[in-house]
């Protein structure tokens, strides 16, 4: 895998300054979701290219970018954003207010169903600085969800497979499945967001222990999301550097609520409060992930809840609960010590999203956790985010296994996104219990200050962890990255989609 990384490199027509970054990142998945819609450089890989109207920061805080201010007016649901003056596009052009129409209009006509309830009649100019955006719901979290990078402004007009945007890099070139490259923008409009580094040539690795190879042999300077268990080696090699994030991503189970056919089993409540008992998720953080993460009981990063954390106990581990949950509920041991009740099993499929190392560990972890208190679990792997959309989508899973990553500084973005019973996505509709999950979402929505927020996002993870037992958190994960002793400035963002780049430099040796 190293050898071929090398092989590709030296295929590249691109020029390479001194100075230039060579950053290994995961898979290759632009364009995957929605093809139509304008993420490349954007997400989930963000090179800095197209600035938002407003960014999340590293503690999940929201700070004005394109945007120097913003007004809510109640009474008619409308944002009015003030653009920056003077602000120009890499092709020289002055960033207006038809831009971000331009940019809003191709998300929102791409993905119809998104959770900011955005149509493309949502958005109006009202002069050539200021535009106007009303959702088809009141939301007072609009600015805050905005904040995404796919929401990140491309100029009105081009093509974008070449975005051109107001970011401290501008693109140069992406060759799927091999390399992004951007180059520094010597005329961005802050100067303290001058990019550091003259070129960043993002190498797209899918095997992380290939990555951490690549920075140890000398062909990249930094591995992002390296796999927890190169940890004991870092030691013996102090030409490397280990970069840590606080948490920001979460691991978890989700249960399918609503069901048919074969997949029905989560509906029963007592279930799933049982195998929520049964989960002992110190275990699985002591042998997958050692340093590389933390037990999670919030699903969420707990920096999302700022002093509201304390209102989340979550679910402890207790089996023997688990097993008079179980008895209780008329589940009773059959001779294959799987129980059962009126002749169905208790065997649920659990799938695991488009599996990395720690996914393929962690399912066998509960597998065995889960038999011990009767439960029989059978792991079927997707092997790409398109087969596990699919089978999501259809409801063909008892149990979903997946990480989920704090992406906007909306304290419910998870809950919003995911668990809210009246959203226009298919998927939510398998895992929404509705009642306290929605009013809790439909407060945080409507709530007038940010930390109003961050309270109703707690009590909605109490709904969907502690009463409904939709879902079971596992960890909560560090974001790992590996440098060589030449790199500087990398600043670790909890969010993988949110990381700037710009303050990275590297040294001559």
């Amino acid at each position: 895998m190293v050898g071929l990384l090398l092989a590709a490199a030296s295929c590249s027509d691109v020029r390479t300054p001194a100075g230039t970054l060579t950053v290994g990142v995961g898979p290759d998945r632009y364009l995957n979701e929605l093809p139509q819609r304008p993420d490349l450089a954007k997400y989930p890989l963000n090179a800095g290219v197209c600035d938002t109207l407003v960014r999340m920061d590293e503690t999940f805080g929201i700070e004005p970018m394109l945007a120097e201010r913003w007004t809510y007016d109640e009474v008619t649901n409308t944002y009015q954003f003030f653009l920056r003056r003077g602000v120009a596009f890499h092709d020289g052009q002055e960033l207006t207010a038809a831009d971000v129409k331009f940019t809003f209009d191709l998300i929102s006509t791409a993905d119809p169903s998104n959770y900011q309830q955005l149509a493309p009649d949502s958005i109006r100019i009202l002069d050539r600085y200021t535009v106007a955006i009303t959702p088809m719901q009141p939301n007072r979290r609009l600015a805050e969800q905005i904040a995404h990078p796919i929401w990140g402004i491309n100029r009105r007009g081009t093509d974008v497979l070449r975005p051109v945007g107001t970011g401290p890099f501008r693109f140069v070139e992406y060759i799927k499945h091999d390399r992004l490259v951007v180059a520094r923008s010597d005329t961005h409009w802050r100067n303290e967001r001058r990019a550091a580094s003259p070129l960043v040539v993002f190498r797209f690795v899918a095997d992380a222990h290939a990555r951490f190879l690549a920075v140890r042999s000398g062909q990249l300077q930094i591995a992002a999301d390296v796999p927890p268990e190169i940890l004991p080696s870092m030691s013996n090699d102090p030409g490397l550097r280990l970069v840590r994030s606080t948490p920001g991503a979460s691991n978890a189970l989700t249960f399918n609520i609503s069901g048919k056919d074969r997949y029905v089993l989560g509906s029963d409540h007592t279930v799933r409060g049982a195998i929520a008992s049964a989960v002992d998720r110190a275990a699985i953080v002591q042998r997958v992930w050692h340093d590389a993460a933390e037990e999670s009981v919030t699903w969420l990063a707990p920096a999302v809840f700022g002093r509201h954390r304390s209102l989340i106990r979550g679910v402890p581990y207790d089996p023997a609960r688990a097993v008079k949950l179980l008895a209780d509920g008329g589940w009773t041991l059959g001779a294959d010590g799987v129980r059962q009740k009126g002749g169905t099993r208790l065997s649920l499929v659990l799938l695991v999203a488009f599996p990395s190392a720690e996914h393929l560990n962690v399912p066998e972890l509960i597998q065995q956790q889960l038999r011990k208190v009767g439960v029989e679990l059978r792991i079927e792997l997707a092997p790409d985010p398109g087969v596990f959309a699919s089978r999501r989508r259809a409801g063909e899973f008892d149990i979903l296994q997946t990480i989920v990553n704090q992406n906007d500084p909306y304290p419910c973005f998870l809950p919003d996104l995911l668990h809210f019973s009246q959203s226009r996505s298919a998927a939510t509709r398998f895992v929404s219990p509705g009642g306290a999950v929605d009013a809790a979402i439909e407060r945080c929505r409507a709530a007038l200050t940010l930390e109003a927020a961050r309270r109703h996002a707690a009590e909605a993870i109490v709904a969907l962890v502690e009463d409904e037992h939709v879902l079971v958190p596992l960890a909560g994960l560090y974001r790992l990255f590996v440098t060589t002793d030449r790199v500087s400035g990398l600043v670790p963002h909890p969010s993988n989609t949110n990381q700037r780049w710009e303050t990275v430099a590297l040294s001559t040796p």
